[in-house]
């Protein structure tokens, strides 16, 4: 009898981190979303507001923006300043989650991203990225959100092809 107690016991709690795994999952997919809609609003819902975002291995040191961003309303200033004039595609695959404790897990996205600027010939791509998320997830109220961000890019191009 406890050895099916204990067997149950396993059972719910991986059940359990089966969900954590897909709810930080769709809130990777909502980043994602909402970064190319450019709702700010719900893109804010997604971070704690003690959060951070780590940019200084983003692109190269000369390149601007590449700072470390402290707090959820800073953030969301540096984000709709870097790119609401663009049009930007961001692609993220292959996580690999790793949860220290109930509420805290670590995520590794691959990433890419594409960003367009509009010229007088239409909209050209601006820069093509390759790279990771580097993440940090805290469940806070019973939600999953985004506590720590850190993009590296490993390969960055600055291109003109026309979209």
């Amino acid at each position: 009898m406890t050895r099916n107690i204990k067997k149950a016991e396993r059972l719910v709690i991986e059940e359990q981190r089966l969900a954590a795994l897909e709810e930080i999952r769709a809130l990777k997919y909502n980043y994602c979303h909402a970064l190319d809609a450019k709702d700010w609003r719900r893109f804010a819902t997604l971070f704690t507001v003690d959060g951070s975002a780590d940019m200084r291995e983003a692109g190269p040191s000369d390149m601007p923006g590449m700072i470390l961003i402290e707090g959820r309303d800073n953030m969301m200033d540096y984000v709709q300043e870097a790119v609401d004039h663009l049009k930007t595609c961001h692609h993220v695959f292959a996580p690999l989650i790793e949860f220290d404790g109930d509420d805290c897990a670590q995520g590794l996205w691959q990433m890419e991203d594409r960003l367009f600027e509009r010229d007088s010939e239409g909209w050209k791509l601006a820069l093509h990225g390759l790279g990771h998320y580097h993440e940090t997830y805290l469940r806070r109220d019973g939600k999953w959100k985004i506590h720590h961000v850190k993009l590296t890019r490993e390969n960055l191009s600055f291109g003109s092809s026309i979209c």
